[in-house]
């Protein structure tokens, strides 16, 4: 099986830079997540993606309102591995009501929806859901947590987008994002 890479970004099938499965025969997933591929630190981007991942994980966990099951939103998902990763940690601990993880490329929607299923979510647990975060279908103080990793850049009007995302918390809830931003 072999893998096929993109730099096509918010396209109906693809968002942001991914390597997806059974898609050209010619290129090894490795060459772009194992060693072969690393960053001018000697780190691998499948290192580097852990340490996000991690980090982002710690943010949340300082900001979510305690002792509570949590229904959590992330907005621009691309295929899902933080939404798996930080849903995975909030189960193991008892404290997933349900995560929504959402994007606007259907083809990576799809990626995500497979891999969490495959790691044992249940639908009413994991959804995934195809949508922009300029226009968000949910009722306001629907989420305990709403949280994004550097895809808010693709937003068509952030402050709009930003106000109405903090509609949709809980009172009490959390917005946690990173995001790549030029220069002060």
């Amino acid at each position: 099986d072999g893998y096929k890479y993109y730099s096509v970004i918010n396209s109906e099938d693809y968002s942001g830079i991914a390597v997806y499965p059974n898609e050209h025969q010619e290129t090894d997933v490795n060459d772009f997540l194992g060693p072969k591929y690393t960053r001018g630190d000697g780190v691998t981007i499948r290192q580097a993606t852990q340490a996000r991942d991690e980090r982002m994980l710690e943010l949340i966990k300082k900001s979510i309102p305690q002792g509570k099951k949590l229904k959590m939103l992330e907005l621009g998902a691309g295929r899902g591995g933080l939404s798996r990763y930080v849903a995975a940690y909030f189960k193991k601990e008892g404290l997933l009501e349900k995560m929504v993880s959402t994007n606007i490329a259907q083809k990576e929607n799809e990626f995500n929806e497979a891999q969490a299923r495959e790691m044992g979510f249940e639908a009413e647990e994991f959804e995934v859901v195809k949508m922009s975060f300029d226009e968000i279908p949910y009722e306001p103080a629907t989420f305990d947590l709403i949280y994004s990793n550097d895809a808010f850049l693709h937003s068509i009007n952030k402050q709009v987008m930003l106000e109405g995302v903090c509609k949709l918390l809980k009172p009490g809830g959390a917005l946690v994002f990173s995001d790549i931003l030029e220069n002060p």
